[in-house]
Parts: structure tokens; C-alpha cells; sequence
């Protein structure tokens, strides 16, 4: 009504016009673009609580060459409705396209968005890579680092995808949104170096049950609060400080595997929220965290719960939480040269165990001081924290060596061998180990090692051709048997003399 550049002053006033002076073109169910369409069209100067443009309920429009300038909001899409949006302008006064899941804004095409004082889109994490590359839409940013961010919206990642790497450094921001991640074709989400989340209220889940899998591959991501300024700026508009509990989790549910869960060098800041720990372990998730930094959680840094709960931690620092590792109804996390420094009640917390498997081992890890945790204070009373690190051996991995993800027997060399030849094989963690040498009608002709404890790392072993008898045998084909805490592995030798 306000505005006199058409139509003249039609208010009697001499008011200017604002955004969110009316409210909006709304497309509910029964509404179709082949009926609705906008062609050539200003719009201005709407956008009262909500879009100025907005389908629902599987209502759709479409809009070609149209122009949107000082709305509020822009265009927002949801309840599955894909509207088509092409060659169109958007110069928000705030947030530009919205679009929830199911709708996927797949048919948004050649569309420029000017930043305002807002984001410029709100997209289900799995439209993303394709709404800036093959439909051809981009954003023109601001240019001061204030709300640089395109927010992603609640959606379930049902096929693998890797999350882009957004131009002019523009970082993720998940506000009050839940993502999970799986599927019967078991996705998995890659997240590149340099990739900042930045969350409020906000849950990132792998895996809905045994039938539905999903993971994650993530390096050098950040998962931090939408107040965190320390990566990608004043994403927030506000001078208001992060703080623990601005988050929820990354969450592993029971299908999450060391296949297709790990994290590499990644930063994890400010969640907690709900006391579930910044990192999420349910009964029988087994994932890696390596190199992972994890701080300032309301809660635990990593909190783990049931039978066969057992994230593994190589190398990772817990610090300013409340709890650096939480673990609860016989949950083991597998720990090795990690640090834990200014927690503020307990760097580990365990429960009472209840399987019969003894203590928990946390192998060479930094509890703050050269002189190792107190018990009662620093770890539960269940813990064996012997051969604790004397230096923070997680600041530098290199100095100890890097630590292998998994179990690994290699291959004998020389092969074919006289008169003897190495076995190497690789232990993720701390483990009783055998190996016994066969011949081929089964028989055993020596045990190389019965039970014997072998720290984490890469170990060698060398057969001489003797038996237990310290005999040399004959020339012939042999095979090592090796196990070690439930993994087994066989390989075939030959001995030439």
C-alpha cells in the first residue's frame, strides 16, 4: 500500500513501505503450476511471519523471471509440493529460499540470491551439492562475515552424498534441526577438510536400526555452536557467546560400524545438550574417533551406553567438559594416547561392570599431570590407566607413531622363504594374542606365541622353520594361524631348501 513507484501514493501518506507490510501468495493443496504461474513479476515488501511466496500441503507454482525484493522472507516449499522457480532475483531484507524435507527444491534453477540480514537458503542437507552446481543457483554474500551460512533443515539422508565445500567460505547451520543418516542401501555421509556445522539445538544421527544403516567419513570438519565466531565468523548476527549445551550430538546407533564411521581430525565444541554428551555411543555402535578434539560438552565429551558399546578414541583430547568420557550398562570405549585435561567432574566415568570382562585398559593416555589420574577423582576405580603417558602424546601422534584403525594380519615375507621369514601383523588396541604354525594335513608344528599381551601397533614375529622340538622341518607348505580378541587370520608359507 505504501509504495509510490506504482500506482502512485495510494496510502494518503507520506509512509515508506517495509518488508513484512502484507503477508504472502500462498499455494495449499489442489494448487498447481500448470494453474498457477508467475511470469515477469515484481513482488515486493511482503513476507509478514513468514514467506511472501509459499506452497504446502503439495501445492505448487511456478515462477519464471520474476523478481523479489524487500520481503522478509522470500520463498519457502514443504509437505513434498515441487514448485518451479527459474531466472528468478531474490534481494531478502532477511532469509531468502526455505525449503523442508520431503520437498527437495530440485526444480529451483538459475536463481540469484542477494544476502540480506539473513541466510540465503534453508535446504535438506542431501539438495544441497546439486542446488549449487547442476540447477545452477548461487548467492551473492554480504561481504562482512554476518550470517555466512546456509542453513540445513531436518531430512534423512538415504544415499551416500559428500557435503560441499560452500563458496565465498560460507560455513552449515543447523537450527533446531535433526539429520539421520540411513537407509537399506547403507549411506554414508562424507564431510571434506574445512567444512564447518554449526548447530543450535541440533542432532546429527547415523543409523535407524540393524535393517537401516548409515555412517560417516568426515576430516578436518568443525561441528561447533552457531555462537562459535572462533570458525567462519559472526554466523549468528549477535554478539551473544557460545556455550556448552547450544547442541545436541552426533549420534551412532547400534549399526554404526568402524567401516563406516570415522572421524579424522575433526573439532566438536559446545553440545551436550539433554546430558547426552556431545558425542552419542548406543549399545552396539562401534565407531572411530582419531585426532578428535572434543571440548566445552555440558555433559560428557563422549557418552556411551549398553552391551557392545564400544567407540574407539586414538589420539583425541577431552577437555573443558563435564565428564571427558561417560560410559554406562557395561560400555567400553576402546582408549589409546588420548588426553584429558579440566573436566570438571571426571576425565572417565564408568559404571560398575556387570560383564565379567574385569577392568577397562586405557592404554598410554595423558590424565593432566605426569603423575597420572587420581582415582575416585580424575577415573572410576574400574580402570587400569598403567603405562599412563608423561606428555600430552595426543598433541603429537607422530612422536609414538600412528596407531592402526583395525585388526590386520599381513602376509609372511620373504615368501617363499628359507630358512626363515617374518609375520607382522596390527592390533588397534591391546590384545591377547596366538599364533601357531600348521602343515598342510592339519597337524600343529609349533605355537610362536600362546596368549601372550600385545599392546596397540604394528608387531613382527619370525619363524625359523623349527618345530617345538626345535627341529628344522622339511621343505613344504606351512600356514600361521593368528588370533587375536576375537579376529583371526590364516596365511599360506612356503619353505624351499
Amino acid at each position: 500500500l505504501r509504495d509510490d513507484t506504482v500506482g502512485g501514493n495510494t496510502s494518503g501518506d507520506n509512509n515508506s513501505p517495509a518488508p513484512s507490510d502484507w503477508f504472502h501468495l500462498r499455494f495449499e493443496a489442489g494448487a498447481i503450476e500448470g494453474s498457477c504461474q508467475l511470469t515477469n513479476c515484481d513482488i515486493r515488501y511482503g513476507g509478514r511471519f513468514d514467506h511472501v511466496l509459499w506452497s504446502r500441503h503439495e501445492g505448487t507454482f511456478t515462477a519464471l523471471g520474476c523478481q523479489f525484493s524487500a520481503n522478509a522472507r522470500t520463498v519457502r516449499m514443504e509437505d513434498g509440493g515441487e514448485s518451479t522457480m527459474t531466472n528468478c532475483t531474490m534481494e531478502p531484507s532477511t532469509d531468502g529460499v526455505a525449503i523442508y524435507y520431503p520437498t527437495t527444491g530440485a526444480q529451483i534453477t538459475n536463481c540469484t540470491i542477494t544476502q540480506g540480514d539473513g541466510y540465503p537458503a534453508y535446504l535438506p542437507m542431501s539438495s544441497v551439492q546439486e542446488f549449487f552446481t547442476s540447477q545452477n543457483n548461487s548467492f551473492i554474500p554480504r561481504g562482512d562475515e554476518m550470517w555466512n551460512a546456509i542453513g540445513i533443515t531436518s531430512s534423512t539422508i538415504s544415499e551416500s552424498m559428500t557435503l560441499p565445500v560452500l563458496p565465498h567460505d560460507f560455513v552449515y547451520y543447523l537450527n533446531y534441526s535433526t539429520v539421520t543418516v540411513g537407509g537399506i542401501n547403507r549411506p554414508i555421509l562424507t564431510i571434506n577438510p574445512g567444512t564447518v556445522l554449526k548447530n543450535y539445538r541440533s542432532a546429527i544421527v547415523f543409523g535407524i536400526n540393524t535393517a537401516n544403516p548409515g555412517g560417516i567419513n568426515a576430516q578436518g570438519a568443525t561441528f561447533t555452536s552457531i555462537y562459535d565466531d572462533f570458525d567462519g565468523g559472526d554466523t549468528s548476527g549477535n554478539a551473544t557467546n557460545a556455550s556448552p549445551a547450544d547442541w545436541k550430538y552426533l549420534r551412532f546407533n547400534e549399526s554404526s560400524t568402524i567401516i563406516n564411521c570415522i572421524l579424522v581430525d575433526c573439532d566438536i565444541r559446545y553440545g551436550g545438550r539433554l546430558v547426552d554428551g556431545s558425542v552419542y555411543s548406543q549399545s552396539g555402535a562401534a565407531f572411530v574417533l582419531n585426532k578428535v578434539r572434543i571440548s566445552h560438552s555440558s555433559s560428557a565429551g563422549l557418552f556411551a551406553t549398553g552391551t557392545d558399546s564400544r567407540p574407539r578414541a586414538y589420539y583425541c583430547e577431552f577437555t573443558d567438559n563435564v565428564d571427558g568420557i561417560r560410559a554406562m550398562n557395561n560400555a567400553r570405549p576402546d582408549l589409546t594416547r588420548s588426553c584429558f585435561e579440566n573436566n570438571s567432574d571426571f576425565a572417565l566415568e564408568l559404571d560398575p561392570f556387570t560383564d565379567g570382562e574385569g577392568d577397562l585398559f586405557a592404554q598410554e593416555c595423558w590424565w593432566g599431570t605426569p603423575s597420572g589420574p587420581v582415582v575416585g577423582s580424575d577415573i572410576s576405580d574400574n580402570v587400569d590407566f598403567a603405562n599412563w603417558a608423561t606428555l600430552a602424546t595426543c598433541l603429537d601422534p607422530s612422536a609414538v607413531g600412528e596407531l592402526p584403525l583395525a585388526f590386520k594380519a599381513l602376509a609372511p615375507f620373504p615368501n617363499p622363504f628359507n630358512p626363515s621369514t617374518e609375520i607382522q601383523f596390527e592390533l588397534p588396541r591391546t590384545e591377547s594374542v596366538t599364533l601357531r604354525i600348521f602343515d598342510v594335513r592339519g597337524r600343529m608344528i609349533t605355537s610362536l606365541i600362546q596368549g601372550d599381551s600385545f599392546s596397540a601397533g604394528r608387531h613382527a614375529v619370525t619363524w625359523n622353520g623349527r618345530n617345538n622340538a626345535g627341529m628344522n622341518v622339511p621343505s613344504g607348505v606351512y600356514f600361521y594361524v593368528l588370533e587375536a580378541g576375537g579376529n583371526g587370520a590364516r596365511h599360506k608359507m612356503l619353505l624351499l631348501k
